[in-house]
């Protein structure tokens, strides 16, 4: 992942259950923010869903696929790769209207 200073850290696999815990509980913390806003706004609140992959980067590629069963007009899906040196990360968000 990305030290402090900004520097990538170097992968550990002893560390990517922390890591993987650590980004997902995060993603929701920020989540739960925007569903208050949303909801102090009169806007629809949605439950959310966080999935993340994290592997070692060693030249092998990162694919991943969803299928996903909800109401269009409402639901939604996003994901977001992030890469270092050391990391390849996938995350996929999953918003499901309430």
């Amino acid at each position: 992942m990305i030290a402090a200073n900004g520097d990538p850290v170097p992968f550990q696999h002893g560390k990517v259950q922390q890591w993987t815990s650590t980004l997902v509980e995060n993603i929701l913390k920020e989540m739960a923010v925007a569903n208050g806003e949303a909801a102090k706004n009169g806007h629809q609140k949605f439950k959310y869903v966080v999935t993340a992959h994290m592997q070692q980067k060693v030249g092998a590629a990162l694919v991943t696929a969803c299928a996903t069963y909800g109401d269009k007009s409402t639901d939604a899906f996003t994901s977001v790769k992030f890469e270092t040196e050391a990391v390849q990360v996938l995350v996929a968000v999953y918003g499901i209207a309430i």
